[in-house]
């Protein structure tokens, strides 16, 4: 029962995003999957963020609509975070998803 429920929002999420590609609308406004612009290794700026799990100078993790982000780093400094919208300062040394057709945050 739950399995075809989910089968089901899956399905109407995967409709909602073709409608919305069809209409130029990117799905990131919609809430529906992140976006995420590196400018080399200095910044990162993340949209479609929920919440902040951990922030340190070396490690942020990040509750995105459509998964689980993890920037680690040195130095690193939160520069904004609102409106859906994260954007990080500082040496970034790697970044790992843990991506989910689920959504981590309650959209899925």
């Amino acid at each position: 029962m739950a399995n075809s429920k989910r089968k089901e929002k899956k399905g109407l999420k995967e409709a909602v995003k073709r409608m919305m590609t069809a209409f130029d609308i990117p799905p990131v406004s919609a809430g529906l999957e992140s976006r995420i612009e590196m400018c080399g290794r200095r910044k990162i700026a993340v949209d479609g963020c929920i919440g902040v799990n951990e922030y340190t100078g070396e490690c942020l993790s990040l509750i995105l609509c459509d998964g689980e982000m993890y920037i680690c780093g040195e130095e690193m400094i939160l520069s904004k975070y609102g409106e859906g919208r994260v954007t990080v300062d500082g040496w970034i040394i790697s970044v790992n998803f843990e991506f989910s057709d689920k959504g981590k945050g309650g959209n899925g």
